[in-house]
């Protein structure tokens, strides 16, 4: 299955096109009968098999494989129903962002990742894997974060970072990390300094 193409609405429709091409669209409505709620549908990812996750505010994460719904709750050891991203990384396993940290899926069970522990209970917003392997994630309060794989840091406004209500991260292809915040713009990290692009900058 190769979906390469996917927008996800409130009400449930996904649109899909084999090609990519916005003009060749599909549509098809997937509604409760098919083993998904109406909930309005947050964030998707596409796996390297081609199955398609995606949340659904309160009701943990979804997998569809082309031709069924698998539902994963905290009954099937998620850390919360209230998931807020997910991501796949370069070992292939799932990575769940919620507002109680991040649990990780190898395909079989679910586990705590280990920089859960720091968080504290900091609800997650983002989660990117850089090109180094590093794993980044932005918290609504607490700023941005980074697991080298051995040690976590914590990057504020004390760092440099415009705004600790960070939203959403990017890495461009110059390795550059960008960060969205929820009330003052943008921060660029370069590896060592932050630089803010705020919306007067933007000419707005």
């Amino acid at each position: 299955m190769v979906l390469l193409l996917v927008v996800a609405s409130c009400n449930g429709q996904i649109k899909t096109s084999p090609s990519g091409d916005p003009a060749k669209i599909t549509r098809a409505t997937i509604v409760r009968t098919k083993g998904i709620s109406s909930g309005a549908v947050m964030c998707a990812l596409q796996d390297k098999d081609g199955n398609l996750w995606f949340r659904i505010d309160g009701e943990g994460a979804y997998r569809f494989d082309g031709t069924s719904f698998v539902n994963f709750t905290t009954t099937d050891g998620l850390c919360s129903d209230k998931v807020s991203a997910i991501i796949q990384d370069k070992e292939g396993r799932y990575l769940f962002g919620t507002d109680k940290g991040i649990c990780v899926y190898d395909g079989k069970s679910f586990s705590d990742h280990p920089a859960t522990k720091t968080l504290h209970g900091a609800g997650i917003t983002c989660l990117l894997e850089d090109t180094d392997g590093n794993l980044w994630f932005t918290t609504e309060n607490d700023g941005v974060w980074r697991y080298d794989g051995k040690s976590i840091r914590n990057f504020t406004e004390k760092d440099g970072l415009v705004d600790d209500a960070a939203m959403s991260a990017l890495e461009d292809k110059d390795g550059n990390l960008w960060f969205g915040t929820k009330w003052f713009g943008l921060s660029r990290y370069d590896g060592k300094t932050f630089t803010t692009f705020s919306r007067e900058e933007a000419g707005n």
